[in-house]
């Protein structure tokens, strides 16, 4: 039963006004029962005047993204430049568990040491800053926007085509990114009680989401480059036009061949290698549209989708924003929520059986004066200890229990893991998890093979592992041994699996009380799509986001990476602190519901609020946004470009003292920016004459000394040697099997005082700690045996990826460089990916 308090209850958090990932950070505290006083400035914070508004009509009380961001929060107009408003801001913050702003952004509590004096002051207050690129390193003064960061982070580099620009997506991203990952850092920070000071970087966010182009070169030196957005690891993961619309044309499985087959009526291809082999569709793309697209052109985009339904093959519809708010699907989630008599606005990321995840009317400006609190401090929020030693004292203490696979529920488990819980990974005994003998996995062969994956090793890095088979009524009973002592159980399958074995939350709950269950699909745990199968690519176009990602003269496109999976599992890890925060004053468990989708829906709020307020429907725009000078411009080399930012009439004054013609600032075509929008191609114009002339790194460290957003847009090898990341020590060594170390990323994006949280270690070998986990949980040696001679327990490693089979698994570099997918090989990689480690 849903208790009428939120899961944060009792938190106190002061947010100082200071961007979207700010705003959106305190907006997931408030929907979850935290009281969130926002302190802006008298006049309004930008939010407020961002809109979409209804008609067009600017109100700072009907903006769009005000009602989203700033849904159930107070506001406290104050001037913290002022004495006497940073006086009143000081004495708000004094009553708060919780100070949440910007490195970047003036706050009126003196933070200008770092914050020392106030930690001295008000050492029960955790304070938390999220900005761009962290409070330290070379770029903690750089100004970003999300396009900017997206470059450094190396996204745009790999979305796009090939010989033009590289694409920011449609969407906020780094913002989106860092609000979910500051909440979680939050929680976290809270419960586990030491830490005074939790800085989080958006660049480290976005950076630890990448797909697999990291894992391309860790484990062979191949640098991917933009390749009408595609993967390498297969082929379509890709939106494809049909008669009627246009469909999510995803396929990852290798045995889906037959599957292929009979979509597009062809069952005698079902053997053929354009449609059987991954890496052929991939090579011959060209053969396959041959094949494919003809069956397209004859099928409208409703029935490719119930045929696919039927054939279990994870494609998934292509929605702007007009048909989300009118999606079936989401209706019945009741995902279009508002408060009570209120408007409407977009739902929650995950949902929380046990504690409501509300909206709320988003305050008057001022509304609630210079005392805003609801009432006076009765108690302080939860709050655990820290070890003596200085570990993570709360996390060190919990059990997981990972059933999860792939990609998206690996992620949380990871997280957990680096936050110190003793995460266990459940692998079929007769089928280990696929990504670990998959792409990619290096040129060499070798006995461990299987452990030579840095995209599986990313995602598994610091968890125990057991084989275990859930079939039999056996393994079952194991599962139920290990769930005794658990405190969190992630699994990413469609609904009808775990239910068909009784091992769902509803079959749980009564058993174990006080058990957190995440469960993570693509569509979430009911409604009319619910059973559909999903990966991170399905969930881009039905989410609204390819929609306005693109080309402006082109179709809606996915990005290079695949962003679905990274958001919703940052999502579930959220939802599982979430749950664990409220558990500590309930003492109940609860089940957190993440669809990947409503998660995805967070990047397209605008959109979503422009098409619910004024009908509008918004589609790739290609870099530009409207108001600012912004775009992808080429520099001095081979394929190098930088991402430049201007917003407003200060940022355009600044990039035209920067290009060394101040006289632009007052021409009459650019005065103003509606102005600036309209002369958008004669400005790229001279922009891209100035930076052909410089390379990316010159450009951007000459336009960020004037004050302007700029970043370069970084391929693999140069985010691995990235001075900002390495500064804030984001890459840390794990040893791969005899492959050697491999720079692998932290999966909190966060320092805490000052300190990261590395990988705890590798990802294990297949059911390396079967007999050590269920000897603990009292399996007699004599029963271990027996479920192992019985198969329940005992993965079978000398089948798993022989000779063959790796043969067939290993990347052909030579046809990916022809094609052009790739830039080059570094045959020197290893060398440097070690330099970057020293560094």
């Amino acid at each position: 039963m849903t208790e009428e308090r939120g899961p944060l209850a009792g938190l106190r958090v002061v947010e100082i006004a200071s961007g979207l990932a700010v705003a959106y950070c305190g907006q997931l505290l408030a929907r979850g029962g935290a009281e969130v006083v926002r302190v802006e400035p008298p006049g309004g914070d930008a939010i407020r005047r961002l809109g979409p508004f209804p008609a067009d009509r600017s109100d700072p009380e009907r903006g769009g993204m005000h009602r989203v961001l700033n849904g159930g929060k107070r506001s406290a107009a104050l001037d913290v430049t002022a004495a006497e408003g940073a006086e009143a801001a000081a004495a708000i913050a004094a009553e708060c568990d919780v100070l949440l702003l910007s490195s970047q952004t003036r706050a009126a509590p003196p933070l200008g040491d770092g914050g020392a004096e106030f930690a001295a002051q008000r050492p029960g207050v955790l304070r938390v800053s999220i900005s761009p690129f962290g409070a330290t390193g070379p770029y903690a003064g750089y100004r970003a926007d999300s396009l900017v960061v997206e470059a450094l982070a190396g996204f745009s580099y790999v979305t796009g085509d090939p010989g033009r620009e590289p694409l920011g997506m449609g969407v906020e991203l780094a913002d989106c990114f860092a609000g979910i990952n500051g909440y979680a850092a939050t929680l976290a920070a809270l419960l586990e009680g030491r830490s005074r000071f939790v800085d989080v970087s958006a660049l480290e966010a976005l950076a630890l989401a990448d797909d697999h182009t990291l894992a391309v070169y860790a484990g062979t030196g191949a640098i991917r480059r933009r390749f009408h957005s595609r993967v390498l690891i297969a082929y379509p993961m890709d939106v494809l036009p049909c008669r009627e619309g246009a469909v999510a044309f995803v396929v990852h499985a290798a045995d889906a061949g037959p599957r292929l087959a009979e979509l597009i009526g062809r069952p005698e291809l079902a053997d053929d290698p354009v449609l059987a082999d991954p890496r052929a569709r991939v090579a011959r793309w060209r053969e396959f549209d041959a094949l494919v697209r003809p069956w397209l052109d004859a099928h409208g985009a409703d029935e490719v989708l119930e045929r696919a339904r039927a054939l279990r093959l994870p494609f998934g519809p292509v929605l702007d924003a007009r048909a989300l708010l009118a999606d079936p699907h989401l209706a019945a989630r009741g995902f279009f929520e508002g408060p009570p008599g209120g408007e409407p606005t977009v739902g929650p990321p995950f949902r929380l059986s046990g504690t409501p995840m509300r909206a709320g009317a988003p305050p008057a400006l001022g509304e609630h004066g210079a005392a805003p609190w609801s009432a006076p401090r009765a108690r302080r929020a939860p709050r655990g200890e820290g070890d003596a030693d200085g570990g993570r004292g709360f996390f060190a203490g919990l059990r997981v229990i990972d059933l999860s696979r792939v990609w998206a529920g690996p992620h949380a488990g990871r997280t957990l893991a680096d936050l110190g819980a003793d995460v266990i990974k459940v692998e079929r005994a007769d089928q280990p998890e696929p990504l670990r003998g998959g792409f990619p996995a290096g040129n060499d062969t070798g006995g461990a093979y299987w452990l030579r994956s840095p995209y599986y090793l990313a995602r598994n890095a610091g968890k125990r592992a057991i084989a275990l088979d859930l079939a039999p009524e056996a393994g079952r009973e194991l599962l139920h041994r290990l769930l005794a002592d658990a405190d969190v159980l992630i699994e990413n399958f469609t609904p009808p699996a775990l239910r068909r074995l009784g091992l769902d939350y509803a079959s749980l709950r009564e058993r174990y009380p006080r058990l957190v269950m995440v469960s993570l699909c693509g569509f979430g745990q009911y409604g009319p799509r619910a059973d559909d199968p999903a990966l991170g690519q399905t969930i881009e176009p039905a989410a609204g986001v390819s929609a306005v990602t693109g080309y402006a003269d082109g179709p809606p496109i996915l990005a290079g990476n695949t962003l679905g999976d990274a958001l919703s599992g940052m999502h579930a890890a959220a939802g599982a602190i979430a749950a664990l925060y409220a558990r500590e004053r309930t003492g109940r468990g609860q089940h957190v519901d993440v669809s990947m989708q409503e998660a995805m829906l967070q990047l397209t709020a605008p959109q979503l609020l422009d098409a619910l307020l004024n009908g509008r429907v918004r589609g790739p725009a290609g870099n530009r946004r409207p108001g600012a000078v912004r775009g992808a411009y080429r520099c001095a080399g081979d394929d190098e470009w930088v991402a430049v930012s201007a917003r407003g009439d200060g940022e355009w004054e600044a990039l035209c003292a920067a290009l060394g013609r101040p006289e632009l600032a007052r021409d009459p075509r650019f005065r103003g920016a509606a102005a600036r929008d309209a002369a958008h191609d004669a400005i790229d114009a001279i922009v891209g004459e100035w930076t052909r002339g410089r390379t990316k790194h010159e450009a951007m460290r000459a336009l960020q000394a004037a004050g302007v957003p700029a970043g370069a847009a970084l391929r693999a090898d140069e985010i691995f040697a990235d001075p900002q990341l390495a500064a804030r020590r984001f890459f840390h060594p794990v040893a791969l099997g005899d492959f050697g170390e491999i720079p692998l990323q932290r999966f909190v994006p966060a320092l805490f005082d000052g300190e990261g949280l590395p990988p705890r270690g590798p990802a294990a070998a297949p059911g390396e700690h079967t007999a050590e986990v269920l000897t603990a949980a009292d399996v007699p040696a004599d029963e271990q045996r027996r479920l192992r001679g019985a198969g329940v327990t005992a993965p079978d490693l000398s089948a798993f990826l022989p000779g063959a089979a790796r043969a067939a698994r290993r990347m052909d570099l030579e046809t990916y460089l022809a094609q052009g997918s790739l830039l080059r090989i570094d045959a020197g990689y290893r060398e440097r990916l070690a330099a970057a480690l020293r560094a």
